[in-house]
């Protein structure tokens, strides 16, 4: 879940473009594919403007694990 509008990029790393032209809003859900330092490749579980099957980089001080309710 992120913590605030977050970017999506192509790669990990603030050099990468973006996938999408409009951040991800507060809330959004993903699901973390892999890990590359700080960066996190990820799958956006949520419709963005209409899209879905988003993948893409994000940083991860911006991801919050939400709970299970278990």
């Amino acid at each position: 879940m992120t913590t605030t509008e977050l970017n999506v990029r192509i790669g990990p790393g603030s050099e990468h473009a973006c996938v999408i032209v409009k951040p991800l809003p507060v809330g959004a859900r993903v699901e973390v594919l892999a890990i590359e330092g700080s960066w996190r490749r990820v799958d956006v579980l949520d419709a963005i403007d209409g899209a879905s099957d988003i993948q893409g980089w994000v940083h991860a001080r911006y991801l919050r694990v939400h709970g299970t309710g278990t």
